[in-house]
């Protein structure tokens, strides 16, 4: 019999116009789960800021954060899939973004723990957006110079700015670095000022996280549901996609289907339709 894992991807998608999952959808999810339906996400946050906004609700099966980077099992609080920016890349990147006056996230690993670096002094709004949707992260590990960020088992660096900043830099870092990273561009969910250019190890999307997800869990089929870009690998890979209404009508025209933006669509959509895992 057919396995199939839905999957979802967060902001802007499961979870509500405040950011946080609502008691509606966490209730749908959880009577999913109980009743043997495959079902996880997809998102671009970290393990800390995503138990944050999933409140008490938790996924059974594994999670895919930092964009495909991470593939993290919260139940043994343990990291199942990790990749790496080679320490050169990731020199090469700092190197365009400083040219550019453009003030870098650094996310890497001290042993087992993410930090998150920045520079002190050189915060831009976008950067003070992140810190304030954010207080008392664990991971903050401020710089005092561009030179003091660093270079080594870093797995993602993120930019935060206006289109008619980021658009350049990026264009700029494909030019230089070309197909060494993932370099994904997209408007924040709650600050749509800012736009966000995310860069991650080469090859590591939601989509090639799903399909090793999916073999994992002896999965034969994916659907997904999402809103924004960096879930166009996603949609790229899934036997069924359903966008949100809100979505670019670039990533509503890769969608199988279009849901509409009603409050909990995503958890009623996965209610009435999710089909129970058969034994694999």
């Amino acid at each position: 019999m057919t396995r199939t894992l839905y999957v979802t991807d967060l902001d802007g998608t499961l979870l509500g116009p405040n950011g946080s999952l609502s008691p509606t959808s966490a209730g749908l999810l959880t009577a999913a789960i109980e009743r043997g339906v495959l079902v996880t996400c997809a998102t671009a946050r970290s393990w800390t800021t995503t138990q944050r906004v999933l409140g008490d609700f938790r996924f059974a099966l594994p999670l895919v954060l930092y964009n495909g980077t991470f593939t993290y099992d919260a139940a043994s609080d343990s990291l199942l899939a990790a990749d790496e920016i080679p320490g050169v890349t990731t020199r090469a990147i700092l190197d365009v973004l400083q040219r550019f006056g453009m003030p870098p996230l650094v996310y890497g690993l001290e042993g087992s723990r993410e930090r998150v670096s920045w520079v002190v002094g050189l915060e831009n709004e976008g950067i003070r957006h992140f810190w304030a949707d954010r207080p008392d992260d664990p991971r903050n590990s401020p710089r005092a110079a561009w030179t003091d960020l660093p270079t080594e088992r870093i797995f993602n660096i993120a930019a935060i700015g206006s289109a008619a900043e980021i658009v350049p830099v990026a264009a700029a870092l494909r030019a230089q670095i070309g197909d060494a990273v993932e370099l994904h561009v997209q408007p924040d969910t709650y600050h749509p000022a800012d736009v966000w250019m995310d860069i991650a190890p080469a090859g590591e999307t939601k989509g090639t996280a799903l399909l090793a997800l999916a073999a994992r869990l002896d999965a034969d089929r994916i659907v997904a549901f999402g809103d924004n870009f960096n879930d166009l690998p996603m949609f790229a890979v899934a036997d069924e996609s359903y966008a949100m209404a809100h979505a670019d009508p670039r990533v509503r025209a890769s969608a199988t289907t279009v849901l509409d933006d009603s409050p909990d669509a995503v958890a009623r959509w996965i209610a009435a339709n999710a089909t129970a895992a058969a034994a694999p």
